[in-house]
């Protein structure tokens, strides 16, 4: 008796484990995962269409709206705070202007953020441009997050994401082959390495005769190297590198596939800057799909959720 009792507690407390497992557990284990149904939908600059971009009320935005993961810009102040900023500059997206890297974060955070995307006629808001740390606190346990730029200062910034222990929230990302990263990286990159955090190399399939040979070898090395990434970020400005989604397919570590849809010089012919008739989103998205793509980044979030629960492709507790 006393064994079923204990074997009983134990099945109660594995079903409280499970229950008490946050949003962004649960995505961070499918990110891991080798299931390819499920598509992450990614939030360039957080549900900027709603919120100013890249500010704390747009990454709460982009959580009740079900995004898997937000995308920011990262910034430092001339007196070596970290806030967000797409531009590095204060004038699009507020009510002042100059450099944010020659601006104390007291001149910085002074600024109004504008609506939207802001520009001259953008409306003003009452909030401010955040810190990383205020950001990444609006995320804690209920969407990723990925950081760009990080090769811009990544000591800096890795600190801030240890200091608050979200690194199996983030994903950080930038350009170049595994030497070039790791060399420019430089001491954060160890945690890498211990896949305490997720790098994601982006690669261009360029217009060029030899494009893509060059991202095929670079997809390579790079799925053979100390550190073996997850995932990659494939840009695509021309005809579509078929045989690097084979290779991807074909390798034993089954890496995710993230296109980008925002722009033609990301998304050939197949990009949300299609207008009128010639959008649609099989023809964008369902392209994304139809060459592996399991992470999407958007700037029509809402639209991509609605289609792939269409397909049944964004159900995260199936």
């Amino acid at each position: 008796m006393n064994k079923l009792v204990f074997a009983a507690a134990l099945a109660v407390a594995a079903a409280v484990s499970s229950s008490a497992e946050t949003r962004a557990e649960k995505l961070r284990a499918r990110f891991d995962s080798r299931d390819t149904n499920y598509v992450f939908v990614v939030l360039h600059r957080a549900d900027w269409r709603r919120h100013p971009e890249n500010s704390v009320s747009a990454i709460k935005g982009a959580i009740e709206m079900g995004g898997d993961m937000v995308e920011i810009d990262v910034c430092r102040t001339k007196d070596g705070r970290y806030v967000l900023s797409h531009d590095g500059k204060l004038d699009r997206t507020t009510d002042r202007t100059g450099a944010i890297k020659d601006l104390t974060f007291e001149e910085v955070r002074a600024a109004r953020l504008r609506e939207r995307s802001g520009g001259a006629g953008a409306a003003l808001t009452d909030e401010r441009i955040p810190t990383l740390e205020e950001a990444l606190e609006a995320c804690r346990d209920r969407i990723l997050v990925n950081i760009d730029r990080f090769n811009s200062d990544p000591s800096g910034i890795a600190a801030v994401i240890k200091r608050l222990g979200v690194e199996r929230q983030v994903v950080l990302k930038g350009y170049g082959d595994y030497g070039s990263i790791s060399k420019r990286t430089g001491d954060p990159w160890r945690h890498v390495v211990d896949r305490e955090f997720v790098y994601m190399p982006i690669m261009t399939a360029g217009k060029k005769p030899d494009a893509i040979g060059n991202i095929r070898r670079a997809f390579a090395e790079w799925d053979k190297a100390p550190y073996i990434p997850p995932a990659y970020e494939i840009c695509i400005p021309a005809d579509p590198p078929v045989a690097l989604f084979d290779d991807m397919r074909a390798s034993p570590n089954r890496p995710r596939i993230w296109i980008n849809t925002l722009w033609d010089s990301l998304a050939h012919d197949h990009s949300e800057s299609l207008r009128g008739a010639d959008f649609t989103p099989d023809r964008v998205w369902g392209w994304c799909l139809d060459l592996g793509a399991t992470m999407i980044q958007t700037d029509r979030p809402a639209d991509l959720i609605r289609y792939l629960e269409s397909k049944g492709r964004h159900t995260l507790d199936r």
